[in-house]
């Protein structure tokens, strides 16, 4: 049973006293639709004598439902006191709403009437429930309402409330959807300062979404800034997309960049191909006098060349012509192994 959209009191009631003399029992969605309508209505003695007569059916652990419609009224009303005080109430009954909607009435409701802030407030006061901070900001991304969701996260700094990771990644997630890699960027690094770790799956798309928009200088904000609280199994996806990215566009002297400065980390097993695939990428390019410091570079670092280091090299000095045929000079009497043909 539900007269919700009907909007009508009378003929809801007429109905459940259809019911009550075909001996019909209520059940827990038609307390919610008669929650919706007497508070939209402003029938707040209704809505009292309603939840009693709920408890009485035995339904007290099922007021989920019954406080989501209650919001929901409020709101239609416009009483969004009201609709705040409701939400606390169902978190201090540990009774949590199942869907979403009440709260994208709620945010379209607060953002209408220049309330912002006080989604912030709620969401400080409601803190021993943490879902609630990330599903007001979900609902302000679901309504497309992404500014107003950074707005909330900003009111919630000044205000210095504690911030559950969910609300950043949800923000994030948005930011990532509408490539703004940079905004999504910048709140990695305010995460990483407040000690946070965000999911994985968020982590990785940011660094794909920063690579595939060339935003280099963001995929490598957000390695930095999450890399000492990542583990091998999940630092090394965004490493290998790096550096698979700067290899696509040609761009071997971030990659240099990047390696020098993560080469230490073990838990990313840097070895000697990382070292050839900058090689590789260089001579690719023509930059040969690069691709030898390149190989300097790994020796002196402790990573030996190989067969491929060579082949790359070799191939390089080809492409190059004869005026730069030496400009790879190979340590270690390996110089007659590269460039034999048509040097003997």
């Amino acid at each position: 049973m539900c007269c919700r959209g009907l909007g009508s009191v009378s003929e809801a009631e007429g109905i459940v006293a259809m019911m009550s003399a075909m001996r019909v029992r209520m059940g827990v969605d038609g307390f919610g639709c008669l929650a919706y309508l007497y508070a939209s209505a402003g029938m707040d003695a209704r809505v009292a004598e309603l939840e009693e007569s709920m408890e009485q059916f035995g339904f007290s652990a099922r007021k989920g439902a019954f406080f989501e419609n209650l919001v929901r009224g409020f709101v239609k009303r416009g009483s969004l006191d009201a609709a705040s005080e409701t939400v606390l109430r169902a978190v201090r009954e540990g009774a949590l709403f199942e869907g979403e909607e009440a709260f994208e009435e709620m945010v379209s409701g607060f953002v209408g009437a220049g309330r912002v802030k006080d989604l912030a407030v709620l969401i400080e006061s409601a803190a021993v429930e943490e879902s609630i901070g990330f599903r007001i900001t979900r609902a302000c991304v679901r309504l497309g309402m992404l500014d107003r969701a950074h707005a909330i996260l900003d009111e919630m700094h000044a205000r210095g409330c504690p911030i559950n990771v969910g609300v950043y990644a949800s923000i994030i997630d948005a930011y990532v959807a509408e490539r703004r890699t940079a905004e999504a960027a910048h709140l990695v690094s305010e995460i990483a300062s407040r000690g946070l770790r965000l999911p994985r799956i968020t982590l990785d798309s940011l660094v794909d979404a920063s690579m595939s928009a060339q935003d280099f200088k963001s995929a490598f904000s957000v390695f930095r800034d999450m890399r000492e609280s990542l583990s091998e199994e999940e630092l090394k996806p965004g490493y290998l997309a790096i550096m698979t990215g700067l290899a696509e566009n040609r761009r071997p002297e971030l990659m240099s960049a990047f390696l020098d400065e993560v080469h230490r980390d073990h838990r990313l097993g840097i070895a000697t191909h990382d070292w050839n695939s900058i090689v590789h990428a260089f001579c690719k390019n023509g930059w040969l006098k690069d691709a030898k410091r390149t190989h300097k570079r790994m020796v002196v670092l402790g990573f030996a060349p190989n067969n491929q280091t060579y082949l790359f090299a070799d191939r390089g000095v080809r492409v190059g012509g004869e005026v730069l045929r030496r400009a790879f000079a190979v340590d270690r009497g390996e110089e007659a192994r590269v460039f034999n043909d048509g040097e003997a």
